[in-house]
């Protein structure tokens, strides 16, 4: 009778990394031998070198599984909370759930580092924490955000390391969330205005009665301006939030999408085509794209997170590119959206758009469409729109 059970290759990566987890949580990285993960798995002593190639090359997918599971948890909490802080707390809970991931991840010599999986799960985590970074952080250098970023990031690292290892006091007690929201509200308890809403747990406040003049100032709670730099990577925390609600529509591939990237958003604002609506913190929760399709202004995007709806700042985003295009002296405003979308095409006809017909639609709105379509979009009916700019 043979010594080991049988299996399916298509299982081997999973069972062999499940077995590495085993041992690493039980004995650390050094105690791991690929002979003892054959036994483990129940499979040939060949297999995993088969597989992994060595110890490193098991050890370098255990570190991507592992950065690609971090990005995927600081992800999920920015979206749902729109709160720095839970973004942090989300890395605390991640070390703690993953404990042999985590062991590994920092421990470069341990794996090939360069390895492109590993750069690009690397890579994931790093504009994870930062975008949520950029919503808090007062700098403006590239420098200086980094620096931001690099102290947040100790901060929550140096924080669930010492949990880890025991060596906090017994008087933080057995809630590892708690006792980080705690310590991180310490920290950041300055004066300084983005730090005082990391240690409150929320990106701005949001309240009723914002009241809107007719420059674009969005009085008390919100102001209208042109993109930074430094407003690039909250576009995208922004974007994310803004799809959520189409998973409840059935509506998953929308929800999805992957946001434009920061050298994508850097064209528009370098273009001066960007603007943002921020809160009393200076933080974005809502932008808008746009570019010239068929001498109209195209609107490439408008999103406003879901914490900051119905406070009229999509409205006040397209009025500010109505007022771009006047400059320009184009004629019309125009998007593509989904029709039965209740905050898509019904909300943009109360704001004075109207649906083309196939025969008015141009050459430039027709490629617009043919893209949407090969991305997926067409699923579900969509329609081009435009308003009129009046003339003055």
């Amino acid at each position: 009778m043979p010594t080991t059970r049988p299996y399916h290759h298509g299982h081997l990566r999973r069972e062999v990394l499940a077995a590495a987890v085993e041992v690493i949580t039980e004995s650390g990285p050094a105690a791991l031998s690929l002979r003892d993960l054959a036994r483990r798995a129940g499979v040939s002593h060949a297999a995993p070198a088969y597989h992994f190639g060595d110890k490193p090359g098991l050890l370098t997918a255990l570190a991507a599984e592992g950065y690609d599971s971090l990005a995927d948890a600081l992800e999920t909490a920015a979206t749902r909370t729109g709160q720095f802080l839970e973004v942090g707390v989300a890395y605390v809970r991640f070390a703690i759930d993953h404990r042999a991931h985590f062991e590994v991840m920092f421990r470069p010599e341990l794996y090939r580092a360069d390895d492109p999986a590993v750069r690009a799960a690397v890579a994931r985590a790093d504009v994870a924490l930062y975008e949520g970074v950029g919503a808090v952080s007062d700098e403006k250098s590239e420098a200086g955000a980094q620096l931001d970023g690099v102290a947040a990031w100790s901060l929550v690292h140096g924080f669930v390391t010492l949990w880890l290892n025991g060596a906090l006091p017994l008087e933080l007690g057995d809630d590892p969330e708690a006792a980080a929201r705690a310590v991180a509200g310490v920290l950041f308890r300055t004066p300084t205005r983005h730090h005082s809403d990391l240690a409150m747990g929320h990106i701005g406040p949001v309240g009723l009665g914002t009241v809107v003049d007719p420059v674009g100032m969005v009085r008390n709670r919100y102001m209208l301006r042109e993109a930074t730099r430094r407003d690039l990577p909250v576009l995208r925390a922004v974007e994310r939030a803004a799809g959520v609600p189409f998973r409840d529509v059935g509506m998953a591939l929308v929800a999805d999408d992957e946001p434009l990237s920061l050298e994508e958003l850097s064209v528009f604002k370098d273009d001066g085509r960007a603007w943002v609506v921020t809160d009393a913190s200076d933080v974005a929760v809502a932008y808008l794209l746009v570019e010239i399709v068929d001498d109209a202004a195209h609107i490439e995007q408008v999103s406003v997170h879901p914490a900051h709806a119905r406070q009229r700042l999509g409205q006040q985003l397209i009025d500010r590119a109505e007022a771009w295009a006047r400059e320009r002296c184009l004629a019309s405003l125009t998007l593509t959206t989904f029709a039965e979308v209740p905050w898509n095409a019904p909300y943009y006809a109360r704001l004075g758009f109207e649906v083309l017909s196939e025969s008015t639609i141009g050459p430039g709105l027709r490629r617009v469409c043919r893209e949407e379509a090969d991305h997926g979009l067409a699923r579900w009916p969509r329609v081009v729109m435009r308003r009129i700019i009046p003339t003055s």
